[in-house]
């Protein structure tokens, strides 16, 4: 860390002794009531001899995906032969605010374990990061079960999504989404990158790297992918203390807009405003129910929007039997998004 930055470092690492980690209070879980503070106590206690659990246990086979701050890879069990994808920093952890932003994903997926449309967290833990036999930082490890890929390669890949391959994702994340909203969390970036087909054929939320619980509090402060972003979080909107689970219901939206119209959503620019002004494109090849039940979604005024609950008991989920998703691929459509637009 560069002097002045503003930014706390990581303590030294003990040399006297091995020191035992204090145990960190879950906020996400309400019936946990020992220990401290995570904003108190997210300080590592490092060992004298780091000890390289992930490349002892695990042998790396594939990567999975990465982005800026974060890697996934498909790593097997040295000793049992099973497979897990393990989620890692890509740069060492040298502050205790990035500590934090890794141990509140851990305590979020803790918090929401045990739902079928939510990624499982099997293990997490964090490790000393050496060069040499100097201790630089550290490394965060989250093992979670394996899934076959993520809605967003499967969108690369042009794989056309039939009406009932979307309504399925559709049920299956609002279920996902009333979950974790029941425990007072919001995921904050539900996207395709975020969504990942099981080796069973079912959909599952992951990536809680983002998640808040609805009185504000988090430990990270970003705002999520632009393309998915709801209006309301731009323009700071008073209904926000309110509705704040609606941000997650517009980004659901935005998601089977973004697969149903085989078009990438823009970032920002004229047609990213018109989406976020109810103006939809019109798409043929889905139903003017399934269109119409996307337009509440994403309705400008979030307290128009539907709950997830209200979600899955709207007619179009409760009388459409859903069978299961082809993943065959073939070119989607690829109708532009300056097209004629729902009003």
């Amino acid at each position: 860390i560069k002097p002045n930055s503003g930014q706390r470092s990581l303590p030294p690492v003990p040399k006297p002794r091995d020191v035992v980690p204090p145990f960190i209070r879950n906020p996400y879980l309400e019936r946990n009531s020992e220990g401290v503070s995570c904003f108190q106590s997210a300080q590592p206690c490092l060992p004298r001899r780091p000890y390289q659990r992930f490349k002892w246990e695990y042998k790396q086979q594939e990567r999975l995906g990465h982005g800026y701050f974060s890697e996934v890879w498909k790593v097997q069990h040295r000793i049992s032969g099973k497979h897990y994808a393990v989620k890692t920093n890509a740069d060492i952890i040298v502050s205790i605010p990035s500590r934090n932003i890794w141990l509140n994903e851990i305590q979020v997926l803790a918090a929401v374990e045990g739902h079928p449309n939510v990624i499982t967290m099997h293990d997490a833990w964090f490790e000393p990061y050496t060069q040499g036999t100097d201790c630089d930082g550290e490394k965060c490890y989250i093992k979670m079960e394996l899934c076959s890929e993520s809605l967003q390669n499967m969108f690369r890949k042009k794989v056309q999504f039939r009406e009932q391959d979307l309504l399925k994702i559709m049920q299956q994340i609002a279920s996902a989404l009333k979950h974790i909203h029941s425990l007072d969390i919001i995921h904050m970036d539900v996207k395709p990158d975020n969504i990942y087909q099981s080796q069973n054929g079912e959909f599952k939320l992951g990536d809680f790297g983002l998640s808040s619980l609805k009185d504000g509090r988090r430990l990270g402060n970003s705002e999520g992918d632009s393309k998915y972003l709801a209006p309301e979080v731009l323009r700071r909107d008073p209904s926000l203390s309110t509705c704040k689970d609606k941000i997650d219901l517009f980004a659901l939206g935005a998601t089977i807009y973004e697969l149903a119209s085989g078009t990438e959503l823009p970032k920002n620019g004229p047609v990213w405003h018109e989406i976020r002004q109810g103006k939809l494109m019109i798409m043929p090849q889905i139903s003017v129910r399934f269109q119409a039940l996307l337009k509440k979604l994403m309705h400008p005024d979030p307290t128009q929007r539907p709950t997830a609950d209200a979600l899955l008991k709207s007619p179009l989920l409760t009388s459409i039997s859903v069978p299961a998703t082809s993943s065959s691929s073939s070119t989607a459509s690829s109708a532009s998004l300056s097209s004629s637009y729902l009003g």
